[in-house]
């Protein structure tokens, strides 16, 4: 059995057909190329106003290096850091000078013991964690020696415990009417 299509139907099918195959193309090649191709504009903008920051701070560089060199000269600021060429060191000149500051304030050291220390850019964070014990005049004096030190200490923690008091559920302080403090001082050190 044949089948035979008129000539008009035959006509619309063809257009139907190629329509399609229009479509087909359209969405396969034409739409992706066309958005890669988007895409692909706004990348390049992108890198353009990328390569022009980075022109206008290549540019800018020999002033900031002469800041920077201009401000490591300066004795002022060279204060604020613990010069040490490892942090071991700068550990231990910051675990002197708070057993020197608790001393003159007459706290007593428990323990003591250095953290990890951190990388920050040019500068080594080094920090100490301290437990004394002290009536609360020799925690303010502590307190004001840290706020007054040089190079600068900057308090992580503070915890006071009052061993004697109604609620307490810590062991008893070695000397009665003394607080327990748990300190984490830090600063900073740089490589001489």
């Amino acid at each position: 059995m044949k089948l035979e299509l008129a000539p008009r139907l035959q006509r619309w099918i063809a257009i139907g057909l190629l329509l399609l195959v229009v479509v087909v193309l359209l969405n396969v090649i034409v739409v992706p190329v066309w958005s890669s191709s988007a895409l692909h504009g706004e990348r390049v903008d992108m890198l353009r106003r990328q390569a022009l920051t980075m022109e206008g701070l290549a540019d800018a560089a020999p002033r900031y290096e002469a800041a920077a060199k201009k401000l490591a000269a300066n004795a002022h600021t060279q204060l604020l850091t613990f010069a040490a060429p490892q942090p071991t060191l700068a550990v231990a000149q910051l675990q002197g000078q708070l057993s020197q500051l608790t001393a003159s304030a007459s706290a007593v050291v428990t323990s003591s013991q250095a953290l990890p220390e951190v990388r920050e850019g040019a500068l080594t964070k080094v920090t100490v964690q301290t437990m004394l014990e002290a009536d609360v005049k020799a925690l303010i004096k502590v307190l004001h020696g840290i706020d007054a030190a040089r190079p600068l200490l900057k308090i992580e923690k503070l915890v006071i415990r009052d061993p004697d008091g109604d609620w307490s559920v810590v062991p008893p302080a070695a000397e009665p009417n003394k607080l327990q403090v748990e300190i984490v001082v830090s600063a900073y050190m740089r490589v001489p």
